[in-house]
């Protein structure tokens, strides 16, 4: 590989740099594997998570596993923005599994000074959102030192109280994690004589019973069964103090809770609705829901100008299998609307659209997160053996790891996968993609050229 095209493949985890560095762990690839170590290379870390573990095999395979810690471990110490701080975080916890006393040093100084940030600094930026990162190496020390780190996260979190007062969120995903470990009862029965241990542990428990009263209300609110088509109109109306997030909230349970007269109901007062926005927010739910009359009545909107309503347009009609739809879906792709015209196909292709997709994707390296979404959507559901080109196309390009495990399932399903492919997915940044490699080779499987 040149170095560009090493760069490009290790920024988006690919296989086949891991595969590159053990065949030939060229020392030109070192600076390239610390600059990515050093710059945040993650695309979207709530579905793929980092890509840490990734680029500390990287290390390994160029041998510079020495050379590396000091400076990765001084890097740590920086403040940080979220993304970087947690790519750090999984590289280091790779060296601490390894027993580098150096990366758990580092560890533990991050904590104390996250720690007092928290207690001390006046304002806390979303950016670098240390709140997060405090959270996050809380739970790796869970991980490291069991049931003996809680009494000292109490402690810990009793001080952040006392210094910020209510204004400070508790830590429930925090407190989750250690009643999922190590069971309620017993988090319970030690939070129950804490307050008698001093002020920060008095602190923690009076917080964690404010907590559970304000958990309880949210969970009664999320759960209520009780969404009416009055309550949804009433939040796309502006009447709602939470703004469009409610909108999309009760949209997404009325379509998924409502009745079949209740769906019809709504559906012909979005046709009559005139007010672009209040139309766009009543087709909401039929992106969870058919839209009972049917693909006909939508698609005479399908080119109104309004962006907000052609986009509800557009998530209804995807739901829909119809003629009309897949004709206003290549017409889409034709005009460069890559996006909506490949959605509009998950339900809709047709033999021979292979064709247009192939010649309109593989004239850009651009593949976007929802091009990727919606080709493997597409060949996970209708196979096909002339889709080879393009789903390898979206597996090179794409950005996201998550949506490439399911893009590599397609290929493999439609058996268009290569043996390369196949051979190099077993060191893919996505840990599942990995696993579902090595065990189709294990099970003989056969990859498949085109």
């Amino acid at each position: 590989m040149t170095n560009r095209q090493f760069l490009y493949a290790l920024r988006r985890g690919l296989g086949s740099a891991i595969v590159e560095l053990q065949e030939n762990p060229d020392p030109k690839y070192s600076e390239i594997v610390l600059h990515c170590c050093l710059r945040n290379i993650g695309f979207d870390t709530q579905s793929e998570g980092t890509k840490g573990d990734y680029l500390y095999t990287a290390i390994c395979a160029l041998g510079e596993r020495e050379r590396f810690a000091p400076i990765l471990t001084e890097a740590f110490q920086k403040r940080l923005r979220h993304d970087l701080f947690i790519q750090l975080a999984d590289i280091l916890s790779r060296y601490c599994a390894d027993g580098n006393q150096e990366a758990r040093a580092a560890m533990q100084a991050k904590m104390q000074s996250l720690c007092q940030a928290l207690k001390s600094r006046r304002s806390l930026s979303m950016l670098y959102d240390e709140v997060a990162q405090f959270e996050s190496l809380l739970l790796r020390e869970i991980d490291a030192r069991g049931w003996a780190s809680f009494p000292k996260c109490v402690v810990r979190y009793g001080e952040i109280f006392l210094a910020r007062g209510a204004a400070f969120a508790f830590p429930d995903c925090v407190l989750a994690y250690y009643e999922n470990t190590f069971g309620e009862k017993r988090v319970r029965r030690y939070l129950e004589s804490a307050s008698a241990k001093g002020d920060a542990p008095a602190a923690f428990v009076a917080r964690y019973r404010q907590s559970a009263g304000e958990r309880e209300a949210y969970h009664r609110e999320a759960f209520d069964p009780n969404t009416t088509l009055e309550k949804l109109k009433s939040c796309a109306e502006g009447n709602s103090p939470e703004g469009s997030g409610a909108v999309r909230m009760y949209a997404l349970r009325f379509g998924k809770r409502a009745s079949s007269p209740a769906l019809l109901r709504l559906a012909q007062e979005a046709l009559q609705e005139s007010n672009p926005q209040m139309k766009a927010a009543l087709l909401l739910p039929f992106a969870y829901a058919d839209f009972p009359p049917g693909a006909s009545a939508l698609l005479p909107l399908a080119d109104c100008q309004n962006e907000t309503l052609r986009s509800s347009i557009f998530r209804a009609l995807e739901r829909l299998k119809h003629q009309g739809v897949h004709d206003l879906a290549l017409r889409l792709l034709r005009e460069g609307n890559v996006e909506d015209g490949l959605a509009l196909l998950k339900e809709n292709r047709q033999e021979g659209d292979e064709e247009i997709i192939e010649k309109i994707l593989l004239s850009s390296d651009r593949v976007t997160h929802a091009m990727q979404m919606h080709l493997s959507a597409i060949y996970e559901q209708h196979r096909s053996k002339q889709c080879g080109r393009i789903l390898l196309h979206a597996y090179q390009h794409g950005s996201c790891s998550f949506c490439r495990h399911y893009l590599v399932s397609a290929m493999s399903k439609s058996g268009v996968l290569p043996e390369k492919i196949l051979h190099e997915c077993q060191w893919d940044s996505y840990s599942e993609t990995g696993l579902w490699a090595r065990e189709q080779i294990a099970k003989g499987a056969t990859a498949n050229e085109f």
